[in-house]
């Protein structure tokens, strides 16, 4: 190996080295937990995060003030795009995430997740009532819209023949399905009932895209280890005392 290339490659160690290290010097400085909860989210998701008459609302948003009430902790909600949601929680900008959040295997080095709440919750595919779109293949060569960053969005963008329409929300994703701009709109299986009451479920069909479960979880800051602990263990007491049921029951969450 060249000298030159010698001096990259000691370049890149030293350069890991020092992330690191001041990722774990940021660690230790951190308080066990903060004096203000900063609680993220991207509130174009319902029924687990939206905007209703400027109120900021939905299950995961519920459990996220009914967990600071638990740690009895004062608390600010940050409506946030959802491409940087995970960015600030590995920078302590947000210390919790409630966004209707996969715990994807391929986010685990961004955050740390709690135990999924929701484990039922399948990608669909929204035609119009009279598409031929019946199945998944029915979508190879067709326009298909998705949330970017969402998991849908990841899904599809892996699959070959289609022409991927990225937006920040599901109403822009509908309008662009009304508009006929695309042919489908991929999406979870939750959010179908908020757009059906919404926008008529007699405009549309929804259909199943097998062996595609997510299960919802919340995201927290990797910097604030014993806080993600107490919220886990607040997490297991509302699972075991009927909270979360009554929450899932409340906003029509399978």
């Amino acid at each position: 190996m060249q000298k030159s290339q010698w001096s990259v490659v000691i370049l890149l160690v030293l350069v890991t080295s020092a992330v690191f290290v001041i990722r774990r010097i940021q660690r230790a400085k951190q308080p066990a937990l903060p004096n203000l909860l900063m609680i993220g989210t991207s509130a174009d998701y319902p029924p687990f995060s939206f905007k209703k008459d400027g109120n900021i609302i939905g299950l995961d948003i519920e459990l996220a003030k009914m967990i600071a009430k638990k740690l009895e902790l004062p608390y600010q909600i940050k409506d946030t795009p959802f491409p940087l949601l995970f960015s600030n929680l590995q920078e302590g900008k947000l210390h919790l995430v409630a966004a209707g959040i996969s715990a994807d295997p391929s986010r685990r080095h961004q955050a740390t997740f709690t135990t999924p709440y929701v484990t039922q919750d399948p990608l669909v595919i929204i035609v119009p009532q009279q598409s031929p779109i019946k199945k998944i293949k029915d979508i190879s060569n067709k326009r298909v819209t998705v949330n970017q960053g969402y998991t849908a969005d990841m899904y599809i963008s892996q699959l070959p023949n289609i022409s991927i329409y990225r937006t920040e929300t599901i109403e822009d994703s509908i309008q662009q399905l009304h508009n006929e701009e695309v042919d489908a709109f991929v999406t979870n299986l939750n959010t179908v009932t908020p757009i059906f009451d919404q926008y008529g479920a007699e405009n549309f069909r929804a259909i199943t895209i097998q062996d595609t479960d997510e299960n919802i979880a919340l995201a927290l800051s990797p910097l604030y280890p014993d806080l993600a602990a107490r919220i886990q263990s607040i997490l297991d007491q509302f699972m075991r005392d009927g909270s979360l049921d009554q929450l899932r029951a409340k906003w029509h969450v399978q």
